[in-house]
């Protein structure tokens, strides 16, 4: 059985891949289910951070920050792997989609 931390570690993650599926979705003139916009709305559960007590770790701005952050470097890493993927297809002679390279030519966030 799973433990809490657990469990929420994969809600956690769960939210975080609807809210990218919502912005490539977006980015790339997709629709987006409506289970999957009403997953990305979710807020995500707290981290307890071991040094911290779990009020400070809550708090809702440092809660945001770590969000944005995580969503922005998941976001650069898909840009620069269809990137990859584009310059590996042409080398090997391969079709790349057009949905790889649609997110390909996004511009990444800065760091």
């Amino acid at each position: 059985m799973a433990t809490t931390e657990e469990l929420l570690k994969t809600l956690r993650r769960e939210i975080f891949a609807a809210e990218m599926k919502v912005i490539l979705d977006k980015e790339l003139g997709r629709e987006t289910s409506s289970t999957v916009k009403r997953l990305a709305a979710l807020k995500l559960p707290p981290r307890a951070r071991l040094h911290e007590p779990l009020a400070k770790a809550a708090e809702p701005e440092t809660i945001r920050q770590t969000r944005t952050d995580e969503l922005l470097k998941t976001l650069r890493r898909e840009i620069f792997a269809a990137e990859m993927k584009v310059i590996l297809d042409k080398e090997l002679g391969r079709e790349t989609s057009p949905t790889v390279r649609k997110l390909a030519r996004m511009k990444r966030p800065p760091i």
